[in-house]
């Protein structure tokens, strides 16, 4: 992954990224199918913000899927956030 913005401007930079788990407040569906698959429908997604050594940050929301085909519908998508002066955001 590199930062779009970068990319664009013919920059090269490292892309530093924070993970966590949001919830939608709904319970997980887990069920196991007649074939005796275990299907796991999770309605929660993860958000990851990244922020490259040039100052550029982005928001991206990650879905999950199941074994089915299943897919949450999340925008994932890189989506710009306004600078905040702070430090790059750092991988756990």
């Amino acid at each position: 992954m590199k930062c779009p913005k970068c990319v664009r401007e013919g920059r090269r930079s490292n892309f530093f990224f924070s993970t966590y788990v949001t919830s939608s407040g709904w319970t997980t569906q887990q069920y196991y199918d007649p074939d005796g698959v275990l299907h796991h429908h999770d309605e929660s997604h993860e958000e990851r913000a990244y922020r490259c050594g040039h100052g550029h940050q982005f928001l991206q929301s990650i879905p999950h899927s199941c074994v089915c085909g299943w897919k949450q519908e999340v925008d994932e998508s890189l989506r710009p956030l306004p600078v905040s002066g702070g430090p790059p955001p750092r991988s756990v």
